[in-house]
């Protein structure tokens, strides 16, 4: 129930939703943002348009990570959000990333 009032609040955000399962990542899209970056900040790197990178994110609220993926890769950044699991298998499938499991 937590986790479904904790996406509720972040779709208040008005923050468009993104199937992570769906996509087939590409590398060159992936490589943009650095592994220490997206694990830190829990992002997936998901298209480009034009100086815009879409990053999948379970936390858009975080402007601070926007913010600093923005200024390292030089793009602008909007995000897209993504369930917590989509976010950790898309970490395991791309980056290799195996989140600790809760305890």
């Amino acid at each position: 129930a937590r986790a479904v009032r904790r996406l509720q609040d972040r779709q208040a955000l008005d923050v468009p939703r993104i199937d992570l399962e769906s996509l087939d990542l590409t590398e060159d899209v992936l490589s943009l943002v650095p592994r220490d970056l997206v694990v830190r900040f829990r992002v997936v790197p998901v298209a480009i348009s034009g100086q815009t990178l879409l990053l999948a994110t379970s936390d858009p609220a975080n402007r601070r990570a926007l913010e600093e993926i923005g200024f390292v890769t030089g793009y602008a950044v909007n995000c897209a959000l993504a369930t917590d699991d989509e976010i950790n298998s898309a970490l395991q499938r791309y980056y290799g990333f195996k989140p600790r499991k809760k305890r």
